[in-house]
């Protein structure tokens, strides 16, 4: 039996995974507020296209497996070493259970992490951040408060 914290453990998603990772996305597309058209049939090689571009700057990590993505959440750098933390999504049944909140506290951990910034989509998500040191800064952006974290 493989130990709980390794399937649990965040890893570089591979580019190999970036549909996957789209089916992810748009299962939680109501929950985080994510415009319908984005969801589009239409429009999913575009960011299966952008995932794989996340994958390959490694800025979109993941936990568990290939075959079985529970999470993903991905940065986007911003001036003065700062990061964005531009989304996370946990599947519908691992919500609750820690492993989005796994996912940030291992981005604070990397070298060089100085700041990341996050807008709260809902209610699960701002509790989510704020259990892992994040601030309101009073700052809205597409209606959602923005909060931040500081090493």
């Amino acid at each position: 039996m493989i130990p709980t914290q390794t399937i649990n453990a965040p890893r570089l998603a591979g580019r190999e995974e970036a549909e996957q990772l789209f089916d992810l996305l748009c299962a939680a597309r109501c929950e985080i507020g994510l415009a319908e058209r984005v969801c589009d049939p239409a429009y999913r090689a575009k960011y299966v296209n952008e995932f794989q571009r996340y994958c390959d700057e490694k800025y979109l990590w993941v936990v568990g497996p290939a075959a079985g993505i529970k999470a993903m959440l991905v940065l986007k750098p911003c001036p003065w070493d700062t990061w964005e933390v531009f989304y996370v999504v946990v599947s519908k049944q691992e919500r609750r259970c820690g492993v989005g909140s796994a996912l940030v506290r291992h981005v604070q951990t990397l070298e060089g992490m100085v700041e990341l910034r996050a807008e709260a989509r809902n209610e699960g998500s701002r509790r989510m951040l704020e259990g892992c040191g994040f601030v309101t800064t009073g700052e809205v952006k597409g209606g959602f408060p923005i909060l931040e974290w500081r090493r």
